[in-house]
C-alpha cells in the first residue's frame, strides 16, 4: 500500500455510545434551529416592534391626555398595543436566552412562548373589540354612544387581560403534566395527546378569531357603503328639488 494512500475506519463503538453520539449530534442540530429561527431571525423584527410599539403608545397617551381623540376608541388601542409591546418583549427574551444560553432547554423556550402567545391573545381581543365597535357605530348610530360607555370599554380591556391570564395557565398546565415526571405518572399525558390537542384547540380558536374579524371588516363595508348611497340618493334627491324651484321661479319670472 503506497504511504500517501488514506484510509477511513468506522469507530468501534459500543451501542449505547452510538446512541449517546446520536443523541449530542440531535441536541446540536436542535439548538442550531434554535439560534437561527429563534435567536437571530427574530431579533430585529422584535426590537423593531418594541420601538414602533412604544412609539405609538406614547402617541396614543398624548392624545388621550389632550382629548383630542375619543377616549374609548384610544383606550382600546392603547390596550392593544400594551398586548403587542409584551409580545414584543417575551421574543426578546426568547432571543437572548437562545443566543446567550449554552445548553437551550426547549421547555423554557415553551414557556417563554406561552407568554408570547397570552399577549398576543391580549391583544386581539382589543383589536376584535375595535371592529366589532365600529361595525356597531356605522350599523346602528344614534345607539352607539349610549351603548357604548367608558365602564364598559374598561370591561372590554379587563377582560383580554383575564384572557391572557387563562391562555398562558392553559399553556403550562398542559406542558406541566407532560414534562413534570410526577404530575405526568398522575396523569399519563403524553405528547402525542395532551400537547398535540392543546396545540390544535389553540390553533383553531386563533383562526376562528382571525375568520370573526374578517367578518366583522366585511359587514362594516356594506354598512358603510350602504350609508354613503343613502347619503348620496339624499344629496341628489336635494339637488334635483333646488334645480326643479329655480326652473319654477324662472318660468314664473317670464311668463307671469
Amino acid at each position: 500500500m503506497s504511504a500517501n494512500q488514506r484510509t477511513d475506519c468506522f469507530f468501534n463503538l459500543t451501542t449505547p455510545e452510538r446512541i449517546d453520539l446520536f443523541r449530542r449530534r440531535q441536541a446540536l442540530r436542535v439548538e442550531n434551529v434554535f439560534r437561527t429561527f429563534y435567536g437571530w431571525a427574530m431579533l430585529p423584527l422584535a426590537i423593531f416592534g418594541a420601538i414602533a410599539t412604544m412609539i405609538f403608545i406614547i402617541s396614543c397617551y398624548k392624545a388621550i391626555k389632550a382629548r383630542r381623540v375619543s377616549r374609548k376608541c384610544y383606550a382600546l388601542l392603547m390596550n392593544r398595543a400594551i398586548g403587542d409591546a409584551l409580545t414584543c418583549f417575551s421574543a426578546l427574551v426568547t432571543c437572548i436566552y437562545v443566543l446567550t444560553w449554552h445548553d437551550i432547554n426547549r421547555d423554557m423556550v415553551v414557556v417563554i412562548e406561552s407568554f408570547f402567545i397570552g399577549s398576543f391573545w391580549s391583544a386581539m381581543v382589543s383589536y376584535c373589540s375595535l371592529s366589532v365597535l365600529k361595525l356597531f357605530a356605522v350599523w346602528k348610530p344614534f345607539h352607539y354612544r349610549k351603548w357604548f360607555t367608558m365602564r364598559r370599554c374598561v370591561n372590554l380591556m379587563i377582560i383580554s387581560w383575564t384572557i391572557l391570564v387563562l391562555m398562558v395557565s392553559y399553556t403550562l398546565a398542559v406542558s406541566a403534566l407532560v414534562k413534570i415526571p410526577n404530575l405526568n405518572a398522575w396523569s399519563g399525558c403524553k405528547a402525542e395527546t395532551c400537547l398535540r390537542n392543546m396545540y390544535r384547540s389553540r390553533n383553531l380558536m386563533t383562526a376562528s378569531v382571525y375568520c370573526f374579524t374578517i367578518m366583522v371588516f366585511v359587514g362594516t363595508c356594506f354598512f358603510i357603503r350602504k350609508a354613503q348611497n343613502f347619503s348620496n340618493s339624499f344629496k341628489n334627491g336635494k339637488r334635483t328639488e333646488e334645480a326643479a324651484s329655480g326652473w319654477l321661479d324662472f318660468l314664473c319670472g317670464n311668463w307671469l
